[in-house]
């Protein structure tokens, strides 16, 4: 039975392979006389549309030159008018070397003739175009070319026509062939479909098998892919997030550090800023280790070690920074010893330390209210340390506790808005109490708080190094050594265009320090008047003020031959930016808030030295109570103008006016960073994005977060002005 299918199966195969010989042969004899005959029949067509074309073209160059004023375009138009013959007579010549049918030998005669009477009126026509001719015998001999190009195209036409009904007499013999050919076919047909059924339930098996295999694939990939995507996004919101909780802490360092340096400092000014750097230079500390022990976790590089670690003088330290930080936010804080405790444990310092500054760091951001505290305590069975850091804040559900341990994540992107924050923390300090032999376990409630559980080896405990009281915990002293910054004293004249009358008395201040004479002009317009009238040695330029801004001014300035340097100072700190200032004639760029370093280096560069110098301490950044003047003008912002600004912006905010409402935060912003207000200028720069995206919520949500910070403000400057900067730069 089996051969006996098997010798079918070939017969039947032999059979319609011969049957589907047979047919092809004829189909393909029919097919390839046909085929030859329409190939002709289009080139033809092909030939005379081309020539037809031509002579179109030849019209509309014709009408063309007739509108043409200028000679030169006249000339160009012609040289085009001549090509156009070109393709007319490398047609013809391709379609008379074709094979031609017997009623095809009369139109080409005619169409030798009507070319012989078109193209002398064609030329006759061109020429007098060219001569400029009176209009009127150029309209004549236009129109006789058309009539003549006319019948020329009539007589394609009537070619080309020919050539289709040839093609469809081509098309009848080949439908007659197939006619002929068809009870084969159709034999031919009933067998190859029997073998198709068989062929198919074959094939349709594996497809199937292979379809499903496809859909599983597609799905996983489909699934990769939104986890990238979501990856993508996570990352991108954390760069942005990043940006601000870098310049945070960047902008307090350089703030106090600045003030630090004036001789006017008293000794407990000076250690507050000491603190504030400290407390700052160790959250900036804590970003940039984040970020480099995430590259080592993701790459699978992170190292720890196993050293003996002071765990009193340990957890002093967290205290140091935390604690401020709560007072500040008016929360309870402290370290709950749960005694015994091991005055000595063996583990990584430096990461058991940054996950406790994660959490209580974290702790802090979302408490309100109450209290962060930490809980010490040790499992002397298990030989593991136990660190809870337990908050009043806002608490979690369960599916935020689900995404901790995931990286660049917070709760949500409204969470991101209010709380800032890189989205790192967490995450890193899952990885790391994993790393140091232990875990982290989080209980928490929503509007009821948290708890952060972290549990970590402790290494092998000498139990006669075990402490049972408050009384046993040793002291630890710390270090530290700062040192001042000395710098010469410049000459010169300074131009300051600038439309904001606060950072025109910051900026004087700043150039009177360095004995510097110093004009000013509250727009561009009024510096070009200046700059007329008087001599200046460097002009600092604002970008962006009313009647005329600074790029027009420089253009300006720059177009009639002025030479003198001219630095940019905006707030918009792009590279586009920066480029912008530089093409219309800028000579440097600086940026608000003021960098004093930079400020100085910069003035340095295009102002000499004073002939007989003297050495001063570099006021980098004043302070609000060493100068008498620069106090004038914190109290005169708080009181008068912040109000104004304010106001703008939610008049601006209500009637949707997004170009003022950008105007009005870009004036906010420079003026509260010169002045060392960082908060509320990192808050400004927040509402220019959102001008530009025209998001009318998001303002009034961030003009709500500036009026808090104002209240603030105007509640500090009743006891100092030293404390409003001390106190707002802290939270930063």
């Amino acid at each position: 039975m089996k051969y006996s299918v098997q010798i079918g199966f070939g017969v039947v195969i032999l059979l319609i392979t011969l049957l589907i010989g047979i047919s092809v042969f004829q189909t393909q004899q029919a097919n390839s006389t046909v085929s030859s005959l329409v190939e002709i029949s289009n080139a033809k067509i092909e030939h005379a549309n081309t020539m037809r074309d031509s002579i179109r073209l030849r019209q509309n160059s014709l009408a063309t030159m007739f509108t043409i004023d200028d000679p030169f375009e006249l000339d160009e138009e012609l040289l085009l008018f001549y090509n156009h013959a070109q393709a007319y007579r490398i047609a013809r010549e391709k379609l008379l070397a074709l094979p031609m049918l017997d009623n095809e030998g009369g139109i080409h005669q005619r169409l030798t003739q009507q070319v012989r009477i078109a193209q002398p009126l064609n030329k006759q026509a061109a020429e007098l175009l060219q001569s400029r001719a009176p209009r009127n015998d150029i309209k004549q001999a236009l129109n006789q070319a058309k009539e003549a190009q006319g019948k020329l195209l009539e007589s394609l036409d009537e070619l080309v026509q020919l050539q289709k009904q040839f093609g469809h007499d081509a098309m009848l013999e080949s439908r007659s062939h197939f006619d002929n050919s068809f009870w084969l076919i159709i034999l031919i047909g009933g067998l190859v479909l029997g073998l198709a059924f068989v062929i198919a339930a074959i094939v349709t098996k594996s497809v199937s098998a292979a379809k499903q295999k496809l859909l599983e694939k597609n799905t996983e990939l489909a699934n990769a892919y939104e986890k990238a995507e979501l990856a993508t996004r996570s990352k991108s919101h954390f760069l942005a997030n990043m940006s601000h909780e870098i310049r945070t802490p960047i902008t307090a360092i350089i703030g106090f550090a600045e003030t630090s340096l004036f001789s006017s400092q008293t000794e407990q000014m000076r250690q507050q800023a000491i603190h504030t750097i400290i407390r700052s230079g160790k959250h900036l500390l804590k970003i940039i280790n984040d970020i480099l022990d995430l590259s080592k976790i993701e790459a699978n590089k992170l190292e720890v070690e196993r050293i003996e670690v002071p765990l009193f003088k340990m957890l002093n330290e967290v205290e140091d920074f935390i604690k401020p930080q709560a007072i500040d936010k008016g929360l309870a804080f402290g370290i709950n010893y749960i005694f015994p405790l091991p005055e000595v444990v063996h583990t990584d310092p430096l990461r058991l330390k940054q996950i406790l500054l994660n959490l209580c760091t974290n702790a802090l951001k979302f408490t309100e209210h109450g209290h962060v505290h930490i809980n010490v305590s040790y499992q002397d069975d298990r030989s593991q340390l136990l660190l809870e850091v337990v908050d009043s804040g806002i608490g979690m559900s369960k599916a935020q506790i689900d995404k901790i341990c995931e990286p660049f994540t917070q709760a949500e992107h409204s969470i991101s808005r209010r709380f800032g924050g890189t989205g790192l923390g967490l995450s890193l300090s899952c990885k790391m109490a994993k790393a140091l032999g232990g875990e982290l376990i989080v209980k928490s409630q929503i509007d009821h708080g948290s708890c952060f559980r972290v549990l970590v080896e402790a290494g092998k405990i000498n139990r006669g190094k075990l402490i049972y009281g408050a009384e046993q915990i040793p002291e630890y002293d710390t270090e530290r050594d700062f040192s001042p910054l000395i710098t010469n004293l410049l000459s010169g004249r300074v131009l300051v265009a600038e439309d904001q009358e606060i950072n025109q008395q910051l900026l004087g201040i700043y150039l009177k320090e360095l004995n510097i004479d110093v004009s000013f002009a509250d727009n561009g317009k009024i510096a070009l008047q200046k700059v007329q009238s008087e001599d200046f040695d460097l002009i600092l330029m604002d970008m962006k003020m009313p009647v005329m801004d600074g790029l027009h001014a420089v253009s300006i300035l720059r177009e009639h031959g002025y030479t003198k340097p001219i630095v940019a100072l905006t707030a918009n700190a792009m590279k586009d930016d920066k480029q912008r200032c530089l093409n219309v004639g800028c000579d440097d760029f600086l940026t608000k808030p003021i960098d004093r370093v930079r400020f100085v280096e910069t003035l340095s560069k295009y102002l000499p030295p004073l002939e007989h110098p003297k050495s001063t301490v570099d006021v980098i950044h004043s302070d609000l109570e060493s100068n008498q003047q620069l106090s004038s003008t914190i109290e005169k912002f708080i009181t008068i103008t912040m109000p104004e600004m304010l106001n703008n912006i939610e008049h601006a905010i209500e009637a949707e006016d997004w170009s003022a409402l950008d105007q009005y935060a870009h004036d906010l912003k420079g003026v509260s960073g010169n002045l060392g207000f960082t908060q509320m200028m990192e808050v400004s720069s927040s509402m220019m994005e959102q001008a530009k995206l025209k998001n009318k919520a998001e303002a009034q949500h961030l003009l709500n977060n500036i009026l808090d910070l104002a209240d603030g403000m105007t509640r500090g400057l009743k006891s100092s002005p030293s404390s409003v900067v001390t106190k707002l730069d802290s939270k930063n």
